[in-house]
């Protein structure tokens, strides 16, 4: 043979011999636990757990995943030598709850003891309480060759129990006075070892620490080992007398079944109810103009409107349209200019526009009016933005500018000038009022009704089952009412938050819709154009405010082409010279402010966060969890 090949097989030899001369591993030789219940159902825990190292370890771990309301506190780790206690540092972390602590070990065995109390661990029936719990847990990734546990009760069982044991392994049971034994050999990795016991209901005289569940246990257990395939040692003792009579589990089954079901009919009831109250008041809440004596207002009725307070009038509501429309109106009336100009990109030209604040002192500004131009370009005579430089302006603003349009002509029109007295009054919010009350009402009832269905379920000590189902029946409530809302949006429902007219702003509205009508109509009548520019801007403003501005522009396009000697030199400084001299000139502004007032500044915040759980099949019990070893 080759020295090479020689040199060869002597290194594969050496790489195999150090592979196993570092390679470690681990199993549990002895696993003793003890669960001694208190008389208020807590239960003390003792688990004795002992580790074969081949190897070097320097540490361990164990996992608890705990179910709804179980806790576990006073978690210790000792190490157990020569019969004695050492305890030995220890940290703890959540979600899931582990315990972790140190140690050196090396070719050797160690035996440490975990001591911790758990409290809701048992479920508390109608009729039996039930201890369900996994002794051992299925994450474990090594075998137990001996395993033992013990579980101690306050006073002895005599005949009053019930034992389950699962899966099926090589384990046996077995009762002495007070005591249930279970011991197995030979546990294989990832499996896990559950007990069931039911025990009668004077077995524990301070019963503080359970789970309160509706219902008969003793049936439910019949019925959760029937759907269970790999059950071994399911048999039982006897227990006389034990079962409550059929006519009172058929009653409990009843107030389950309440507690199930009523919960969706109330929502579905209340969200009923609550349409229907919306249908009622926005019937109550419409009015309708009587215009046989003037079909149409030629010239707008009220001059002195603000135009914020028009769109009011006629819609119950503020949108962009009067702000865009009161920007037209100070550009005709000369306290603002527009002036259209060109931002170059990369890739494309784009329209901007100037807005200047000049100064007229023939004509006085109202309180939203200056508010609206400080806001725009500033409160000093001269100063200007453009849109583009106004819409990075609004971002250090916490509110936008239909907010602010609203703020002010909500305090100027229901405060200050109709609200002083009834006489005066334009609104009347007696029916939203109302409304809001009945919303009320009904919630306050509906929370009531899920509360009381929710504690028929759960028991007299489901109080926050009764807040989260309530809460959450709410919640539902809230969303299918959104929905409907948005349907019945689509659809051309009206709302207007049921705010009524009063006889003296009816008469005022009907007015106004009349001129609305005109102007809709505009283009349909025979020798209707006025001469007047200003009459024309006029009615370029308020065509703004009711959206249908093209149609007086492209009237007087035509119109002015026909005409064109008619108007004097004023008119290229005229609001209507901007409107046809570039056809974009009122679509591109009005959706460049559009963009401008909706911008604000908004805040942003980040967290984070994690969850976790686990699911478990038949005879699962509660706390899932394992271990293992570094």
């Amino acid at each position: 043979m080759k020295f090479k090949n020689i040199l060869l097989i002597l290194f594969f030899i050496l790489v195999l011999f150090a592979t196993f001369s570092f390679a470690k591993s681990y199993y549990i030789s002895n696993v003793n636990s003890t669960y001694t219940i208190n008389t208020d159902a807590s239960i003390d825990v003792v688990e004795e757990i002992t580790y074969n190292f081949s190897g070097s370890y320097s540490s361990a771990y164990k996992t608890f995943e705990q179910f709804a309301g179980e806790t576990i506190e006073n978690l210790e780790v000792y190490e157990k030598v020569n019969g004695v206690l050492n305890k030995i540092s220890s940290s703890v972390t959540y979600s899931p709850l582990t315990i972790k602590w140190n140690y050196v070990a090396n070719y050797e065995n160690k035996t440490f003891v975990l001591k911790y109390r758990m409290k809701n661990v048992i479920n508390s029936y109608d009729d039996t309480y039930e201890f369900y719990y996994r002794l051992w847990f299925a994450k474990w990734s090594v075998s137990v060759s001996n395993f033992s546990s013990k579980l101690i009760f306050p006073v002895d069982l005599n005949n009053n129990f019930m034992v389950f044991l699962h899966p099926k392994l090589d384990a046996t049971w077995k009762i002495e006075k007070n005591n249930v034994l279970v011991s197995a050999n030979n546990i294989p990795a990832n499996t896990f070892l559950s007990l069931k016991v039911l025990f009668k209901k004077d077995i524990l005289t301070n019963p503080s620490f359970v789970r309160t569940i509706v219902g008969d246990g003793y049936d439910k257990a019949i019925k959760d080992e029937e759907n269970i395939t790999n059950t071994g040692q399911n048999s039982y003792s006897s227990y006389d007398n034990y079962v409550s009579d059929n006519g009172q589990y058929q009653t409990n089954s009843l107030l389950i079944l309440i507690g199930l079901i009523f919960p969706p009919i109330i929502v579905l009831l209340a969200v009923i109810a609550i349409i229907f109250t919306i249908i009622y008041f926005n019937s109550k809440s419409k009015q309708i103009c009587d215009n046989k004596n003037f079909v149409y207002y030629r010239e707008p009725p009220y001059t002195n409107d603000p135009l914020g307070l028009v769109e009011y009038i006629t819609k119950i509501t503020l949108t962009k349209n009067s702000i865009t429309a009161t920007i037209m109106d100070l550009v005709r009336r000369k306290h603002l200019t527009i002036e259209k100009i060109e931002i170059k990109g990369f890739f494309s030209i784009r329209p901007d526009y100037k807005l200047t604040r000049i100064e007229n002192l023939k004509d006085e500004l109202t309180e939203v009016e200056n508010a609206l131009l400080t806001d725009l370009c500033g409160g000093l005579i001269g100063a200007s933005r453009t849109l583009e430089e106004y819409k990075i302006f609004k971002r250090s603003s916490t509110n936008s500018l239909l907010t602010n349009w609203k703020s002010w002509n909500a305090t100027k029109f229901e405060i200050d000038n109709f609200t002083s007295s009834k006489e005066n009054m334009f609104f009347n919010f007696d029916l939203r009022n109302k409304f809001f009350k009945i919303i009320i009402l009904i919630l306050f009832f509906t929370f009531f009704a899920i509360s009381a269905s929710v504690l028929i379920f759960l028991g007299p000590m489901a109080f926050f089952g009764i807040i989260f189902f309530g809460i959450f029946g709410l919640f539902w409530i809230g969303f299918a009412l959104i929905f409907i809302l948005i349907i019945l949006k689509s659809v051309g429902f009206s709302f207007t938050f049921f705010v009524v007219r009063t006889p003296l702003c009816l008469a005022r509205y009907c007015k106004w819709m009349a001129f609305k009508k005109f102007l809709d109509d505009f283009g349909t009548f025979e020798n209707k154009t006025p001469f007047d520019i200003v009459l024309w801007e006029k009615y370029l403003v308020y065509a703004t405010l009711f959206g249908n501005a093209s149609n007086i522009i492209k009237e007087f396009k035509n119109y002015a082409e026909i005409h064109k000697t008619e108007f004097d030199s004023s008119f290229n400084n005229s609001l209507l010279f901007y409107s046809i001299s570039d056809s974009s000139f009122m679509d591109g502004f009005t959706n460049s402010l559009s963009s401008a007032s909706s911008a604000q500044y908004v805040s942003s915040s980040s967290g984070g966060g994690c969850s976790g759980g686990s699911s478990c099949g038949g005879g699962c019990g509660g706390g899932c969890g394992g271990g293992g070893a570094d």
